[in-house]
C-alpha cells in the first residue's frame, strides 16, 4: 500500500476509516495514516464498491442499508440510544456495546457494516450532543430528523 503496489490488485482492498472510501493496491488517493486503514476481503468488496466514484459505496448497497436501518427503526433498534421521547429507549453506551459485540460475533452481514459504520443499533451521536447541548436552530435539525421531516430553517438566518 505505501508503495502502490498494482501487481497485488485482486488479492486484497483497502478502507479509509476517516473516508469510508475503498480502495485497491495502486490507488493514487492520498496516504492515509495507518490507523484509519483496514484490509478486506476483495470479493465482498468489489461486489458493494463503485470504483467510478473514488471507492465509495455503490447505489445498491446504500439503498439496501437504507432499507435496513428503515426495518431497524420499526422493530424499535436503530434509536435504542435516544431518549424514550424520540422513540429510542433510553439505552446506555453499555448496553449498546454489548448489542453491538453480539451481532459482530455474528460476522459481516447487513446487521453490521464496517465500510460506513452502520448498523442496526446507531449511537446517533449528533442527536445526543443536540440534545444535550443543542440551540435553537440545531433542535430544530434534531426534531426534523426524529420526526422525519424536512427542516423549516427560515427563522434561522444563514450567518456564515
Amino acid at each position: 500500500m505505501q508503495h502502490r503496489d498494482a501487481s497485488l490488485a485482486g488479492r486484497f482492498v483497502f478502507g479509509v476509516t476517516t473516508t469510508g472510501i475503498y480502495c485497491r493496491p495502486g490507488c493514487p488517493s492520498p496516504r492515509p495514516r495507518r490507523d484509519n486503514v483496514r484490509f478486506f476481503d476483495h470479493r465482498r468488496e468489489d461486489a458493494r464498491t463503485d470504483w467510478d466514484r473514488g471507492g465509495l459505496p455503490n447505489e445498491e448497497w446504500e439503498a439496501l442499508l437504507g432499507t435496513v436501518r428503515k426495518k431497524a427503526d420499526d422493530a424499535g433498534f436503530y434509536r435504542y440510544p435516544l431518549p424514550k421521547a424520540y422513540g429510542g429507549r433510553d439505552g446506555t453506551n453499555l448496553g449498546m456495546a454489548i448489542i453491538r459485540e453480539h451481532l459482530a460475533a455474528k460476522g459481516l452481514g447487513l446487521h453490521c457494516d464496517l465500510q460506513n459504520e452502520h448498523s442496526i443499533v446507531s449511537n446517533h451521536v449528533g442527536v445526543l450532543l443536540m440534545l444535550a447541548y443543542g440551540t435553537d436552530e440545531a433542535v430544530e435539525g434534531r426534531d426534523s430528523f426524529l420526526e422525519k421531516r424536512d427542516p423549516d430553517w427560515s427563522p434561522y438566518p444563514w450567518q456564515y
